[in-house]
């Protein structure tokens, strides 16, 4: 028999009013973006030259638009034939898929399998052995993040975007000396109301400027001087549709009833999709390129499989950060590279960054239960820290970050022992937010020396001032660990000679999988040096995405020939 639960697991659909929601691509924007509610639905089919009728016929209400995708809710029965009508008219239309927050979509963690397989049980998580454990303090020597507080960088004047479970208004750790919020917006996209019941976000906005009031500072984050704007995104069931993901990431663009623009967005979350053509990877491009906005994305939990970062972390713009252990070791469940397209050719190499990430104490996660039809990790989607039900009452983040914990968020297990105001927590969740912090210092300092902020020459110094892991591949650690003395010494001295901040020239290199590098002696044009990919015919880096994407086909098509060692070459200015 049929069932529609099964048959659109990933997808929205509520089973209680039996319809499923689809997302329409019109030949037009709406003029006016409705991202929490649609309002006159026939208005905004008008605006964005859709037949008002057609959706009428078949049941179908506007939920919300943005730009020219317009969501809507359709009876499951009418779902097909709507999307047959439309597909008619040359529009196309598909159900919106669901991400789900860690505590849900990885209740069966991939984790855990996988953990097992590859890495030995670590000892019982008990309250000693966590005291023992390593902290933030820790993370921030292994980033040496401090740096950029010694150097005054701690991300005054900057405005962080968030789009996770919301934030704790009332955490002693997000208000300013004077006692005042630094929140500057909070939007609940969940009608559940503000409070972060799952904790995720709190945590991951504590990681990123937290000042550590309420533990005598010893759990602050690295822009303790930002404020944040928040989108709540993820409610009491944990989860949410990309449509929802889409408003929440144009709410953070500004202008009118949405406020100021962030500087940079942290998205702690993924899912699968195609690079740069899926609703969410195309949004992170586009907020980059149009309205200079970094966007750091986490490149996922999925690891160790090759080719496993999500959406919106697999967008050719965004700074995707995967994650290391507390011993500066690749994590086994940080995502890894290369990004692929649909045939499985590889298009360029991912992640961008490491951070710490902490581990998970697989001892205390409960198996997860197999399904017979084979779903593949891949099909999953959700916050991107590792969470499963513990095994018993102990902490499966052994050892994990520790930043600030929501005061209702329900998991004791996992708070420190003695300030519960604070949590453990695993995942390329924590390393974005650590990465995202160090940005957000970079773009407040440059603001403060009068600079206009280009997000690409961001990323570009922070994957430049990386420290590489001399045992890991290119396609897992990309340009290395995350660095903050050797980021400050960079953006300091090229503030005092008035140069770009960032060698786009080098990140543009990275674009290069192993593979790729593999595949340089095959061909004569093209040179990796340390400042980026020298094209020997001109004498000049690659610096554009023309050159670059000229130099990829160029060195992947390349037949394979026996090449003498090529002479140096002479690097032009410009």
């Amino acid at each position: 028999s049929f069932d529609p639960a099964k048959r659109l697991d990933g997808y929205a659909y509520d089973a209680e009013k039996g319809t499923v929601r689809v997302m329409v691509a019109a030949n037009r924007s709406v003029e006016t973006d409705r991202i929490r509610s649609a309002g006159d639905g026939d208005a905004v089919l008008a605006e964005a030259g859709l037949d008002a009728s057609l959706f009428s016929t078949y049941g179908a209400k506007v939920v919300r638009a943005v730009d020219n995708l317009v969501t809507v809710d359709v009876p499951l029965p009418q779902a097909m034939a709507l999307g047959l009508a439309l597909k008619d008219q040359g529009l196309e239309s598909r159900p919106a898929r669901i991400f789900k927050a860690a505590m849900g979509a990885l209740a069966s963690p991939v984790g855990a399998l996988l953990g097992g397989q590859f890495l030995p049980i670590p000892s019982e998580a008990t309250a000693a052995a966590l005291a023992a454990l390593p902290k933030l303090v820790e993370a921030r020597s292994l980033t040496e993040s401090d740096a950029l507080e010694r150097a005054g960088m701690r991300g005054k004047g900057s405005l962080v975007g968030i789009i996770d479970s919301g934030i704790d208004p009332e955490h002693p750790d997000f208000k300013d000396a004077e006692g005042n919020s630094r929140i500057a917006s909070y939007l609940d996209f969940t009608g559940e109301g503000k409070d972060d019941v799952i904790g995720h976000g709190t945590h991951v906005a504590g990681t990123i400027g937290g000042t550590g009031a309420a533990s005598g500072g010893d759990y602050r984050g690295t822009a303790d001087q930002t404020r944040f704007k928040v989108a709540k995104v993820f409610g009491t069931k944990g989860e949410t549709d990309e449509s929802v993901l889409l408003a929440a990431m144009k709410w953070m663009t500004g202008g009118g009833d949405a406020g100021p623009k962030v500087d940079l967005l942290n998205m702690s979350l993924g899912g699968p999709g195609d690079p740069n053509v899926d609703p969410l990877s195309s949004m992170a491009n586009r907020l980059t390129a149009k309205d200079k906005i970094l966007v750091v994305a986490a490149a996922g939990n999925e690891g160790p499989w090759t080719s496993s970062v999500g959406s919106p972390g697999n967008a050719r713009y965004a700074l995707t950060v995967g994650g290391v252990n507390k011993e500066g070791k690749v994590a086994f469940f940080s995502s890894r590279g290369p990004i692929v397209d649909d045939q499985h050719r590889e298009l360029y190499g991912k992640p961008d960054l490491l951070g710490v990430s902490g581990d998970v104490d697989l001892s205390r996660v409960q198996p997860p239960t197999l399904m017979a039809d084979g779903t593949q990790p891949a099909a999953r989607a959700g916050l991107a820290s590792l969470a499963a039900a513990p095994a018993q009452e102990s902490c499966i983040y052994a050892p994990g970050v520790i930043a600030p914990r929501s005061s209702h968020d329900p998991d004791q297990a996992c708070a420190v022992a003695g300030n519960s105001g604070y949590r453990y927590m695993s995942g390329t969740s924590m390393a974005t937010p650590e990465v995202a912090g160090m940005a957000a210092d970079v773009i407040a300092y440059l603001k403060s020396q009068g600079y206009e902020v280009d997000p690409f020459q961001v990323k570009a110094v922070l994957m430049e001032t990386a420290g590489t892991l001399a045992a890991e591949s290119k396609d897992v650690q990309g340009a290395g660990l995350v660095n903050g003395t050797r980021l400050v010494q960079a953006v300091i001295d090229r503030v005092k000679r008035g140069l770009p901040i960032g060698n786009v020239a080098f990140a543009l290199s990275m674009r290069l999988t192993s593979k790729d590098r593999d595949s340089l002696s095959r061909q004569n044009r093209y040179q990796l040096t340390p400042l980026g990919l020298l094209d020997a015919s001109t004498g000049r880096l690659v610096r554009d995405e023309v050159e670059i994407q000229a130099a990829l086909d160029a060195i992947r098509k390349a037949p394979p020939t026996q090449t003498a060692a090529l002479p140096p070459v002479e690097i032009l200015p410009g």
